[in-house]
């Protein structure tokens, strides 16, 4: 996403209220990045999330 002005807070939390509904929210985070150190390099994320036993 190169515009974050399209974000709007309240509109994406109503959605992600009603698709996640009656379940706790996963986390998320938006980032704003507006270049790299070269054109079309690429920005890849691993993520790793854990769950408390009994959860």
């Amino acid at each position: 996403m190169q515009d974050m002005t399209l974000l709007f807070p309240e509109a994406l939390n109503k959605c992600r209220c009603e698709v996640f509904a009656g379940g706790p929210l996963p986390g998320h985070t938006f980032l704003a990045i507006s270049q790299l150190a070269r054109p079309g390099m690429l920005l890849e994320m691993d993520v790793v999330a854990a769950v408390p036993a009994g959860k």
